[in-house]
């Protein structure tokens, strides 16, 4: 279930600031999808689901520091490109 909690950030990271409803939405969607695709069953993707709207806060954390972290490598090869050209 890691790659569905990793698409669950991401799809955090491209909204930006998201509301606690907004990420229930979203972890309801992955975890849907995740029943359905990766044949995991029902019981396990409510029980992925379940913990993940339980960590909320800690999720948005680990978003917004992956966005920070993106925005400064971004902000590191601008300057590499100007200092290169």
């Amino acid at each position: 279930m890691s790659s569905a909690k990793a698409e669950v950030l991401e799809r955090m990271e491209q909204i930006g600031e998201v509301t606690e409803q907004q990420y229930h939405a979203i972890v309801d969607e992955v975890a849907d999808r995740y029943a359905d695709i990766h044949t995991i069953g029902t019981a396990k993707a409510r029980q992925f689901s379940r913990e993940l709207k339980r960590r909320y806060k800690e999720m948005r954390e680990a978003a917004q520091q992956a966005a920070a972290e993106a925005k400064q490598e971004l902000e590191i090869e601008d300057e590499i490109e100007r200092a290169t050209r």
